[in-house]
């Protein structure tokens, strides 16, 4: 019986330890993630495409991150005429001393470029996804490309199996997955 009671108290820590340490990470539109309050200190955020021959994602872009007190980071995608720009910024969020005015300040530490033919730069949205502060790689953020005012998101998204076979809708040019990897 007391072995019953100890199996119990171990299952029950375990778990309140497991909900404690794998919290969302929080985003914040202007600034990004701030990294420096999870548990991994290798951050790496990847760019993948979908292959058109087999739908099969393919990283194009990698981009590791150090993070830094005071700091946030994200990689954003930016359109233009024929090619998307994938971009790590390093952000900050500076105070006046007294408090009536802030600054946002974002330093562009890397980019990739990748060409999309016939995309005219515009992108119809984005679907962004819960980070938690785990070991790992993540989805972050799904930019479908396309020249279509609307297009829809499907929500089983794998990094192991196809995507966008024909269910996805409008004319989609590609699909942009960042991901982040902590290890």
């Amino acid at each position: 019986m007391r072995r019953g009671y100890i199996i119990i108290a171990a299952v029950i820590t375990m778990l309140i330890c497991a909900g404690c340490s794998f919290g969302e990470l929080e985003y914040d539109m202007n600034l990004g993630y701030d990294l420096n309050k999870v548990k991994s200190k290798d951050i790496t955020f990847n760019v993948y495409h979908v292959n058109p021959e087999d739908h099969s994602w393919e990283r194009i872009a990698s981009f590791p991150c150090t993070p830094e007190p005071g700091h946030y980071n994200d990689v954003k995608i930016e359109g233009e005429k024929g090619k998307i720009k994938a971009v790590l910024s390093d952000n900050t969020y500076t105070e006046s001393d007294d408090g009536n005015s802030a600054a946002y300040d974002g330093v562009v530490v890397s980019s990739f470029e990748y060409d999309v033919d016939g995309f005219k730069g515009d992108f119809p949205g984005w679907k962004s996804f819960a980070v938690r502060d785990e070991e790992g790689e993540q989805m972050v953020r799904l930019y479908p490309i396309s020249n279509s005012g609307s297009v829809s998101f499907l929500e089983d998204i794998s990094l192991d199996k196809p995507y966008d076979l024909e269910e996805t809708g409008g004319e989609t040019l590609d699909n942009i997955l960042i991901t982040i990897v902590m290890k």
